[in-house]
């Protein structure tokens, strides 16, 4: 019976898939996703695997069917469609998690920042996991941008977690991923430690060549406006992690706060709050746009490159268009008003009671919702002991009136 001879011979399919095979382990290894001594195979598209899996089983089994022309030519456009197919997927990983930091490490990352200073906090950096997103869109067509996550220390099963989109000033922009983190040493008591609160926090940085979040035609920059690339990635988080959808919130400094109120007007139905430190609204956004969210706005009086009483007769629209938004204003000179929003009036924490499915606390107010412990121990213990005495109270008027009779 005549067979029909192999296309191309057993030992070159053989040589082929091992070769493939050695090729894929260089560019996984060299893309990182052997690091930390784990695999994230999310970041390999299976025709990594399966490709040259095929043509080894074919070449091993001798499996001549496959190997006549027909046959070859429609398993090959069969491993494109699902190389194709499987482009989309994967295109978040983790590079290197983030880190457990000590009660000691907080308190010296607090005495480093009152000394000022870019990227000597490493304690903060160890906080955030290094994260990789492949980009699609505009000129960063297929480029890993790589970005910040911190993320709770410990994630119990179906509970979701509230997360705060951090937006960096123009200073902090760069490539190496960390200058991003300059001022968010302000909370990293939040962070880590024994007051640690369980919440994520997404940091992505500007590249040096543009360092504006919401320009992407810069003559020098490489691709879409950070703040487009930003939402994106924000995205990719949200269907990844345990984010809880009411609870996302955007802080931003400087030029960043700038950026923090287009974001809202570009996210209107994720974000249930923002704040912006010394920053103003672009000329662009309406009152309109923050309905559905609540707004806390800092400033120092003193700063001449930003003129707060614009952003109060804004603030003053939403209001009068049935909004919940505020400023505050400190007695002082300078650019820096996030340190204190974030120390003083404890921005984050009302940042973190902020959700789109029920009103939060207004400014100052940072108190927490009472455990089922904390309410027992605050009212139901009273409670118990009023009805106690009440009781008690009622016997002795009860003998009392026997008494009197006899």
């Amino acid at each position: 019976m005549k067979t029909d001879k192999p296309l191309i011979p057993t030992s070159v399919l053989s040589s082929m898939g091992i070769v493939l095979l050695i090729l894929n382990a260089v560019w996984l290894w060299g893309n990182g996703v052997f690091s930390e001594r784990t695999i994230d195979l999310r970041w390999c598209p299976p025709h990594f695997f399966v490709v040259p899996a095929s043509l080894i089983l074919m070449s091993l089994f001798g499996l001549r069917r496959l190997q006549n022309t027909k046959m070859f030519y429609l398993v090959c456009l069969g491993l494109l469609a699902a190389g194709v197919a499987s482009a989309e997927e994967g295109r978040l990983r983790m590079i290197t998690p983030n880190h457990p930091v000590t009660d000691a490490d907080v308190h010296e990352t607090l005495r480093l920042s009152s000394q000022g200073g870019h990227n000597r906090y490493p304690h903060l950096v160890r906080c955030f996991a290094v994260m990789e997103y492949r980009y699609t869109g505009g000129r960063y067509e297929e480029e890993n941008i790589r970005f910040r996550l911190h993320r709770p220390r410990t994630m119990q099963p179906g509970q979701k977690y509230p997360m705060i989109v951090w937006l960096h000033g123009r200073g902090d922009a760069d490539d190496e991923n960390e200058r991003q983190l300059t001022h968010v040493q302000s909370m990293i008591d939040l962070l880590a430690g024994k007051k640690a609160e369980d919440f994520f926090v997404l940091a992505v940085s500007c590249p040096e060549d543009n360092r504006h979040w919401m320009r992407s035609t810069v003559a020098d920059a490489k691709g879409d406006a950070p703040i487009t690339v930003t939402s994106e990635i924000m995205e990719a988080i949200i269907a990844e992690y345990p984010i809880d959808p009411n609870k996302i919130g955007v802080f931003g400094i400087s030029s960043g706060a700038n950026c923090a109120w287009e974001y809202v007007r570009r996210n209107p139905n994720r974000l249930a709050a923002m704040v912006a430190c010394s920053g103003e609204p672009p000329s662009d956004v309406l009152p309109d746009d923050f309905l559905n969210t609540a707004v806390w706005s800092f400033a120092n009086r003193f700063d001449l490159s930003v003129p707060y009483a614009d952003t109060q007769q804004f603030i003053d629209a939403i209001n009068a268009d049935g909004g919940n938004a505020y400023q505050t204003v400190y007695d002082a000179s300078g650019h820096d008003s996030w340190t204190h929003a974030m120390r003083r009036d404890k921005a984050i924490h009302w940042l973190l009671l902020q959700s789109r499915d029920r009103p939060g606390p207004p400014p100052g107010v940072v108190c927490r919702p009472l455990s089922v412990r904390n309410q027992l121990v605050m009212f139901a213990l009273p409670t118990l002991l009023i009805l106690t005495v009440a009781i008690l109270g009622r016997k002795k008027r009860k003998q009392a009136e026997k008494t009197n009779a006899s």
